[in-house]
């Protein structure tokens, strides 16, 4: 995803509930890594979906500069 990446968020395969439980377990083991990831997740959903990038992008869309 464009929006996920090994600094913001965890990917697991869909239905591997092994791997999803030691995510969590990780996650929930760490207020530090907590307080990382939600930052740098914070982080990047504000730089990709601010108002600003979604007009940027609509106008692009419509044929806009």
């Amino acid at each position: 995803s464009e929006f996920i990446n090994a600094d913001n968020g965890y990917y697991f395969n869909p239905g591997d509930f092994i791997q999803l439980k030691n995510i969590l377990k990780t996650i929930l083991c760490s207020k530090q890594q907590q307080k990382e990831i939600g930052t740098k997740a914070r982080e990047t959903i504000s730089k990709k979906l601010s108002w600003h990038k979604c007009i940027e992008n609509t106008v692009s869309l419509f044929g806009g500069k």
